[in-house]
């Protein structure tokens, strides 16, 4: 029985999941052949807070938010991942802020008092991304959205949200958005029309608890151990192009926590 967790939770789409499940083979292997065992025949698809949480875990993807609040004393960072998708450079991302084409408004300050669609509270793209745009255009009241906002679940029903009237306007990350327009079909009726500031990208985690452990027992630093799995992940995608185009992996840069908290928190709850 395998000692670790690992998932990549945030954009295993049920359409994704066939290649993020090639991708952990390849990374598994290049795990092996740095020396790290222990290692699970599959990637865990439960609840994501769990997988985060779990004691166990040794390669998890969790989004900025959480890993400065509800993750603060949990997880310890290993990196964050980059995409070969607009939006993304270097680490950092910004939403698309997206409604349906055929809505009459036209720029972000016209929906102020409209219904907003965000898939978390907890969410750093779906939600806080968005609340510090809106702030910027100086359209928020006490800091919080004008009216309670249509809590979705994820970015593909909050897609679906606003393409079926439940809402009027969403924020996407970037990766989400390209995967939408290729398997989500309401997201033909939908189109950008700005940005959220960029934020550095949805960042890969390790327990805590396995972190130290883990580093220990072989024979190294944390600091050694995460590099360790950077290299891993980097290898892994480049030993098949296709998979990285359908993934649309890109690398994975080093981002200091300090970067992620130091981006302004707002609250999501209306």
């Amino acid at each position: 029985m395998a000692d670790y967790h690992v998932s990549l939770p945030m954009y295993d789409w049920p359409e994704q999941q066939p290649f993020n499940d090639q991708f952990w083979e390849l990374l598994k292997t290049q795990l092996h052949q740095s020396g790290i065992g222990g290692l699970p025949a599959s990637l865990s698809r439960g609840e994501p807070m769990g997988e985060w949480l779990h004691p166990q875990t040794l390669l998890s993807q969790t989004c900025g938010y959480p890993l400065v609040h509800i993750l603060k004393d949990q997880v310890q960072l290993i990196g964050t991942p980059g995409y070969a998708v607009p939006l993304c450079r270097n680490g950092y991302y910004a939403s698309a802020v997206l409604v349906r084409r055929d809505d009459s408004s036209t720029h972000v300050s016209q929906y102020r008092h409209r219904r907003i669609a965000i898939n978390s509270q907890h969410s750093q793209s779906g939600c806080h991304a968005l609340l510090n745009a809106f702030h910027a255009e100086k359209m928020l009241s006490d800091g919080q959205f004008e009216s309670t906002p249509l809590e979705t679940g994820s970015h593909r029903a909050s897609i679906r949200a606003v393409a079926e009237h439940s809402a009027d306007l969403c924020a996407v990350d970037p990766l989400s958005w390209d995967l939408a327009k290729r398997y989500e079909p309401s997201a033909e009726s939908l189109h950008t029309i700005g940005t959220t500031p960029y934020t550095p990208s949805l960042p890969l985690v390790c327990s805590r608890h396995l972190a130290n452990n883990t580093a220990s027992d072989h024979g190294m630093s944390w600091d050694e151990f995460a590099h360790t799995l950077r290299t891993c992940w980097v290898k892994a995608i480049a030993a098949d192009t296709e998979l990285a185009r359908q993934t649309r992996m890109d690398g994975i840069f080093s981002i200091k926590r300090a970067t992620y908290e130091a981006v302004p928190e707002f609250s999501c709850s209306g």
